[in-house]
């Protein structure tokens, strides 16, 4: 691989000087694509890294409350968040079911037509 030119070449070794000189400039050349290989991976890792510190934030804020809730009333994170399920299930459910119910019968009004005589003035 890499011979280190140990002496000055003596009279009449050039050749062989010239030969170890361009070994190195083809080890330095082999040295110079692999460090550029390996600098396009850490740079394809470094992109995953971020997206996945980018995902992990947004978990971390999207969660917050829950864990702040969890600490204040000394729970674990899970049970609290299925108590919150469970809390928005029952109120929210309901009133969905209301705001369908009272869209519907407003409908159902304004669809039916009175005979026009039915309230006169007497």
């Amino acid at each position: 691989m890499m011979r280190p030119l140990m002496k000055p070449p003596k009279r009449g070794r050039t050749n062989g000087a010239m030969s170890l000189a361009a070994d190195q400039r083809r080890n330095r050349a082999d040295l110079v694509a692999t460090r550029v290989k390996e600098a396009q991976t850490l740079a394809g890792l470094q992109v995953k890294r971020s997206e996945i510190d980018g995902e992990r934030k947004t978990v971390d804020a999207d969660l917050g409350p829950v864990r702040y809730l969890a600490r204040l009333i000394g729970a674990a994170d899970e049970q609290v968040m299925r108590w919150f399920i469970l809390a928005v299930a029952l109120l929210l459910d309901p009133a969905a079911v209301l705001l369908l119910l009272a869209a519907t019968a407003r409908r159902d009004r304004s669809s039916i037509r009175l005979p026009s005589g039915l309230f006169q003035r007497v």
